[in-house]
C-alpha cells in the first residue's frame, strides 16, 4: 500500500488506494503517525508466533509502532491480548505484557497488577517467563 502526502496551503491531501482526505492541524499529524507506523511495519516484517500464542489469535503491529501485539479474534480493547515490545532505554532486551479478559495487564502471578508489575523483561536470548496460567 502506499500514501501519497501533497502540501497544500494550510490544507493538506492524503490519498491512499481508493480514498482522498482533506486534513489540517492534528488531523495531519494522525494521518503521519499512521503513515509512520505502516512504514515500520513494512520494515520490520511478519514477527514470528510466540508457541505459547493461539493459532487463530491475530498480530498486528503496536499502536505506538514499538512492537508487535498478537489478540484473540473477537477482543475488544486490551481483551485477551500479548504485547512483545521492542528494546528501548528502560528494557534493552525489550519487555512483554500479557492482558486478562478483561483487559487488565497482568503479574506473573496471573492477577492484575500495575506498570511496574506488569512490564516483564525481556532475557537477553529473547525469552521470559509466562504469567500464571499462560
Amino acid at each position: 500500500m502506499t500514501f501519497t502526502l501533497i502540501s497544500k496551503p494550510r490544507w493538506q491531501l492524503c490519498r491512499a488506494p481508493g480514498i482522498w482526505a482533506a486534513a489540517s492541524g492534528s488531523v495531519r499529524g494522525k494521518l503521519q503517525r499512521i503513515m509512520d507506523i505502516a512504514k515500520r511495519a513494512v520494515k520490520l516484517g511478519a514477527p514470528e508466533r510466540p508457541s505459547h500464542i493461539p493459532k487463530d489469535w491475530e498480530a498486528r503491529l503496536a499502536d505506538n509502532g514499538k512492537g508487535w501485539v498478537w489478540q484473540k479474534p473477537g477482543s475488544a480493547f486490551n481483551q485477551n491480548t500479548f504485547r512483545d515490545a521492542l528494546p528501548d532505554k528502560n528494557y534493552p532486551n525489550g519487555y512483554v505484557r500479557f492482558y486478562n479478559d478483561q483487559g487488565q495487564p497482568i503479574k506473573l502471578d496471573g492477577k492484575p497488577g500495575g506498570n511496574a508489575e506488569t512490564h516483564i523483561p525481556k532475557n537477553p536470548d529473547g525469552t521470559y517467563p509466562k504469567p500464571k496460567g499462560w
